[in-house]
C-alpha cells in the first residue's frame, strides 16, 4: 500500500527561532516610540528658535537705542551734545529691555539742552512704564568719600530737574 503524502496547503514550518520578549516589545512599540521621538525633539528645536528670537529681539532694542546715541556720552555727561532728539527711539524700543535706558537717556538728552518740561514728562513716563526697574528701584552711592548719600538713578534725574527749575 502507498503512502499518502500532505496537501501542500496543510505543512506548516517551524519558525527558526523564537522571538524573545524585548523582540516582541519592540515590533510592537517602534511606531509610538519613533513618533515621540519626533515630537520630543520638535519641541526642543521650537524652544531653541524662540530662545533665538528673542534674544536677537533683545539686541535689536540695543541696537536702535545705540544707532540714535552714544548712551555713556549723554546719560553721565551734563555738556551739551549735537545728537538727535531720542524722542523716535525711545518710543521705538519702550516695551524691550532697552526701554528704560532709552528714557533714561532721553531724560537727561533733555535736560542737556534746556528743554526742562520735556525731560519732566520723560521721566514721568519712564517712572510710570518701569517702576521696579534697576533705575528706579536700585540705590546707588553719590558723592565723594565723605558723604555717603546713596539715591537711585530717577530720583538723580528728578532733583537734576528740580534743580534746572
Amino acid at each position: 500500500m502507498a503512502q499518502k503524502h500532505a496537501a501542500p496547503t496543510q505543512v506548516s514550518i517551524a519558525p527558526l527561532k523564537e522571538e524573545s520578549a524585548l523582540e516582541q516589545f519592540v515590533a510592537q512599540y517602534w511606531k509610538p516610540a519613533l513618533a515621540i521621538g519626533i515630537c520630543v525633539t520638535a519641541w526642543v528645536l521650537v524652544g531653541q528658535y524662540r530662545s533665538e528670537q528673542a534674544k536677537a529681539s533683545e539686541d535689536q532694542s540695543w541696537n536702535t537705542l545705540a544707532g540714535h546715541v552714544e548712551i555713556e556720552r549723554v546719560l553721565f555727561s551734563s555738556e551739551s551734545n549735537d545728537s538727535p532728539p531720542l524722542d523716535q527711539a525711545a518710543d521705538e524700543v519702550n516695551g524691550s529691555v532697552a526701554g528704560p535706558w532709552a528714557r533714561a537717556v532721553q531724560v537727561r538728552q533733555k535736560l542737556n539742552i534746556g528743554d526742562v518740561e520735556g525731560a519732566e514728562l520723560a521721566l514721568n513716563q519712564l517712572e510710570s512704564d518701569f517702576p521696579s526697574h534697576i533705575l528706579a528701584a536700585t540705590q546707588f552711592e553719590v558723592g565723594g568719600e565723605d558723604e555717603e548719600a546713596t539715591t537711585s538713578i530717577v530720583a538723580n534725574l528728578r532733583s537734576a530737574i528740580e534743580s534746572e527749575k
